[in-house]
């Protein structure tokens, strides 16, 4: 008997079981239904006879529809695990949970954990095979800011003006702006750090004929309540640092703060902050501006040290420049204005937002924190650019140069291209190209992110 024949036939009978099992098991995991869990805010809810449709935005997963029929079976509950000691300021997913009980609406601004197994490609995206919903208890750190986006958004693709702030319960949601820091401290006796944080908006005053700076300066003390973070930048993850070790933060560092959309008119204003986070930004205030603005609080007895000029913070009175194109261009004040002819406008063919300091970055400037037109122009041949600001529309000159000849103030009217819409029968018209390529991005995108969401399903079991 040959022993060995009968070996490796034994042998290749066990391998060919053995591969087809892990066939087997590898198919039968592959056919296997995959939960996904995301955490959602809901932007917008509306009650139906049949039940509720929500849209929700998801951390990662972006704007979805969820509709909760009557009858359907899927799990409920309220997140009460590990809650901080101050829970009680956030009772809305309590409120949104008994609302949703008695059949009511689920409010906007609640955060909602819901597991599912089906991402229908339709837009929104729809939630199908929904398995649970838990009522979170952190507040959303989606601003009302960034839900008008998003109404924006829908009401253009669905061609209507359902979609609103000013119906939705906003208070639920956060603001976030960019503050600059005036001063800190710690007080080794109580342990209690203090921010002194301001901003300010512009405003054209009519009597005065100029604009006006209008600040809100606020003082807050940490709290486990608030969530400091870093931008990821060396200069965010040192000035994380020092607030760890209870050091100063220096006078000058611009914050990005997640707060309530309240502000209590009291002096100084009251403002609760949900998240602080350190950024290397360039701040916009001037020495003086943030030294009259700590000791206008100190005389309420609060005791901030007055900030010195620690090179953070910007120069009085910045030479208004824009970097377009690659070029820096700086304001012609010899030029004069521009004039055109009666009932001429000029359309811009760009815009430049706001950027601290000397503008580096493409299609910024340094002079108006609201964002400014511009356009390409000549004066007695020479490149230049025109740009609106508070005193109407002036010439702005390359910087580092000046041109071969400069004329006084012009006294007739310049050539001021017009690069505005020009019909063109022999071209036809761009724009059904221009929306067949933004369907086929939107397509290649949609697809993607179906990929990376099929690879990263999860499920997770919630106690009610």
């Amino acid at each position: 008997m040959d022993f060995k024949r009968i070996f490796k036939a034994a042998s290749a009978v066990v391998l060919s079981a053995a591969i087809a099992l892990s066939l087997a098991v590898s198919c039968f995991a592959i056919n296997r239904p995959v939960d996904f869990t995301e955490r959602f805010t809901v932007v917008w809810s509306e009650l139906r006879d049949d039940g509720q449709v929500l849209l929700l935005s998801g951390e990662s997963l972006g704007l979805c529809e969820l509709i909760l029929s009557n009858g359907e079976d899927y799990e409920v509950g309220v997140d009460t695990v590990d809650l901080p000691p101050e829970a009680s300021y956030n009772p809305l997913p309590y409120d949104s949970y008994d609302s949703f009980l008695k059949g009511g609406e689920i409010p906007e601004g609640t955060v909602l954990w819901v597991t599912f197994s089906e991402l229908l490609e339709t837009w929104p995206e729809r939630i199908e095979g929904l398995k649970s919903i838990v009522f979170v208890y952190h507040k959303t750190s989606l601003s009302i800011g960034e839900v008008e986006e998003i109404f924006n958004e829908l009401n253009e693709f669905n061609e209507t003006d359902k979609f609103s702030i000013y119906k939705i319960s906003s208070e639920n949601f956060p603001a976030k702006g960019e503050y600059t820091v005036l001063s800190t401290d710690f007080d080794e006796k109580t342990g209690e750090y203090r921010f002194l944080f301001s901003t300010y908006k512009i405003a054209y005053s009519e009597s005065e004929q100029r604009e006006n700076k209008y600040f809100t300066t606020f003082m807050t003390s940490a709290s486990d309540k608030i969530e400091f973070s870093d931008d990821g930048t060396d200069r965010g993850k040192e000035l994380s640092e020092l607030y760890k070790n209870k050091k100063p933060i220096p006078a000058g560092t611009v914050c990005e703060l997640t707060t309530a959309n309240e502000i209590l008119e009291t002096y100084p204003p009251q403002i609760e902050v949900y998240a602080v986070k350190f950024t290397d930004k360039p701040t916009d205030y001037t020495a003086e501006e943030a030294i009259f603005e700590t000791e206008g609080i100190n005389e309420m007895g609060y005791g901030f040290e007055v900030p010195e000029d620690t090179g953070l913070f910007a120069d009085s009175d910045p030479e208004p420049m824009i970097f377009t194109g690659g070029k820096l261009y700086v304001l012609a004040p010899e030029l004069g204005n521009v004039e055109l002819p009666q009932g001429a406008e000029i359309k811009p063919t760009g815009e430049a937002k706001f950027s601290a300091g000397e503008p580096s970055e493409e299609n910024t400037q340094n002079f108006s924190h609201d964002a400014i037109g511009f356009a390409p122009a000549e004066f007695n041949g020479y490149e230049c650019l025109i740009a609106e600001t508070s005193e109407g529309w002036r010439y702005f000159k390359l910087s580092g140069g000046e041109p071969p000849e400069y004329s006084p103030a012009p006294t007739e009217y310049e050539t001021v291209p017009n690069p505005g819409y020009e019909a063109n029968p022999k071209t036809g018209s761009a724009f059904s190209l221009i929306a067949l390529a933004g369907v086929l991005a939107w397509c290649a995108a949609a697809f993607s992110r179906l990929e990376v969401r099929n690879q990263r399903g999860r499920s997770q079991k919630f106690r009610g």
